[in-house]
């Protein structure tokens, strides 16, 4: 029996927030295949309840279990499948496909904002897989807007001011800005969407 979550607009986007922002001592892997359930169609929301699980390691020498790349461009995100980590913010104004194969990619402390009006940040297409890792412990503020967006603000009175009720921090790198894909008549995966 197929199951279908329908979670309202809110609550998705304040679901999907507090995904992007947990730093846990595991890596957190998403793998696309052809039929991931959930909608019906063949795609499916990163949509859990459930932590991302991110691995820590030191920022200064880069501890993973491979070896990474540093990754320089502020305003694309790798082509070929690889190990990377992030050497400043990266803003994008169309969705990142990941690469056929395995891309691990560390935050390291960095965020990555789509620009684009519609689309989701990441799109996972059937034999791509994702690590994503996380190894910087900054702390960042976000308040909920009134589109139900998580905004990154500098400072906890910041966040406050932007939404006293809708507010908190979280640590290291996040992803954010994706409206997501128009799929059975709303939008889904605006972090991450997984086909």
């Amino acid at each position: 029996m197929e199951k279908n979550y329908k979670v309202n607009a809110f609550w998705r986007s304040v679901i999907s927030v507090i995904l992007s922002f947990c730093i846990l001592a595991e890596p957190f892997m998403l793998t696309a295949a052809a039929d991931r359930g959930g909608t019906g169609n063949g795609g499916s929301d990163v949509e859990n309840t459930e932590p991302v699980y991110l691995n820590e390691s030191t920022a200064s020498n880069h501890l993973h279990d491979v070896d990474y790349t540093a990754w320089t461009s502020s305003s694309s995100l790798p082509s070929s499948q690889g190990s990377y980590y992030l050497t400043s913010d990266v803003s994008i104004s169309s969705t990142w496909y990941v690469p056929s194969g395995t891309t691990n990619l560390c935050l390291n402390g960095h965020s990555i904002t789509y620009t684009g009006s519609k689309g989701s940040v990441i799109t996972l297409n059937s034999g791509a897989t994702l690590n994503l890792y996380e190894c910087d412990k900054t702390v960042h503020y976000y308040y909920i807007n009134s589109d139900y967006l998580g905004v990154v603000v500098g400072s906890e009175s910041e966040a406050i001011a932007g939404n006293p009720s809708r507010h908190g921090s979280f640590k290291g790198g996040y992803i954010t800005g994706g409206r997501g894909a128009w799929t059975d008549n709303d939008y889904r995966g605006g972090g991450i969407f997984v086909t």
